[in-house]
């Protein structure tokens, strides 16, 4: 038995500071954006800025949010269910990271297409994105092939974690996949961080996979789209669920120097908030990965016996900062499991 599941792509990451040196190189990523892109043209940024200058690790939302899991909770068995591609004369080897990261590749499809990659442009608290799904895009093809395995996988799940997706069969798949497992296994939990350009593009599939979710996982800009309105957070979460069947859900919105908790049970909504201390903008190395982190610290509360929602936010606060002010940018190096040891023993530690 695994206890979490996470379903996404698998990138490899490519993430490049942005200065004075190289800024002319890199005017055309345009920053607090996202984009998909061909291979061609994430060759094309790395020969500019050149290979030596770029960080390489392995990405994608659910993947990082998977690794961080693992990395703080040694209790915890995590798997991952994706397609892993090749980099052309690259040595990097995607499956003995995720082993390396204590994570399951016995649902991971192997592909002699390109990987999915991503080029992260990064400039101070800002970054600008830039991805090629590659071999992301056998995805429902894997899921229909491996189709029974992974359904009794998932059904003997305690938590089973998904993000965006590239393309609307592999949505279509998982989706098949959730209600499979959620019949099969009614104590299964399912949580859901969709993104800020899932929910701008795709609204109705987002609400298609909250209305069967546990945890759902939202900016307050990503709130606010998905409600169809600019409005206070309370009333934001209100019109969503009115939306999705105001089912028993539990949405965590991150918002500027703070987290709010918002619980909904037969129609009632309670909202617990927690303050966390702003960062200086020379104290932060790379947001990239820093709201997949976020999710992990709560979803390690949550599955840890002990803890309450007080102490699963103070975790995932804790976890954020550590992935902020690192240099480095693998979860694995980043030490969060002494994170989570310290808070199990002593939650003022």
């Amino acid at each position: 038995m695994v206890d979490v599941i996470a379903i996404g792509g698998i990138n490899v990451d490519y993430i490049v500071r942005k200065t004075s040196a190289n800024a002319r190189l890199l005017d055309d990523v345009v920053l607090e954006s996202e984009r998909q892109v061909d291979a061609q043209r994430i060759e094309k940024l790395l020969d500019r800025v050149g290979r030596s200058n770029v960080r390489r690790v392995l990405g994608g939302s659910a993947f990082n949010a998977a690794q961080a899991i693992a990395a703080a909770a040694a209790q915890m068995t995590v798997g991952y269910v994706g397609v892993a591609g090749v980099i052309p004369g690259e040595t990097f080897d995607v499956l003995a990271e995720m082993k390396a990261s204590r994570i399951s590749v016995d649902l991971i499809r192997r592909s002699r297409a390109i990987s999915g990659q991503c080029v992260a442009v990064v400039d101070g608290t800002r970054r600008g994105l830039e991805t090629c799904p590659g071999a992301n895009l056998e995805l429902a093809e894997h899921l229909d092939e491996r189709r029974a395995t992974i359904l009794s996988t998932l059904g003997a799940a305690r938590l089973v974690h998904i993000t965006s997706f590239f393309d609307r069969p592999a949505v279509e798949r998982v989706l098949s996949l959730l209600d499979g497992a959620k019949m099969a296994n009614t104590a299964l939990r399912i949580s859901f961080d969709p993104g800020h350009f899932m929910c701008r593009d795709d609204c109705d599939l987002v609400l298609g996979f909250a209305g069967m979710s546990d945890y759902l996982f939202l900016s307050d800009r990503e709130l606010a789209l998905l409600a169809r309105a600019r409005q206070p957070a309370e009333e934001a979460v209100r019109s969503l669920l009115a939306q999705i069947g105001g089912q028993r859900l539990t949405i965590i919105v991150k918002e500027s120097g703070r987290v709010s908790v918002f619980g909904a049970a037969r129609g009632d909504v309670s909202v617990a908030r927690f303050s966390h201390e702003a960062l200086a903008a020379d104290q932060i190395h790379s947001p990239t990965g820093a709201g997949d982190v976020c999710a992990a610290g709560f979803l390690v509360g949550f599955l840890t016996p002990g803890f309450d929602l007080e102490r699963a936010a103070l975790l995932s606060s804790r976890m954020v900062r550590a992935k902020l002010t690192s240099p480095e940018p693998n979860s694995r190096k980043l030490g969060l499991s002494r994170i989570l040891t310290g808070l199990a023993g002593d939650p003022t530690s």
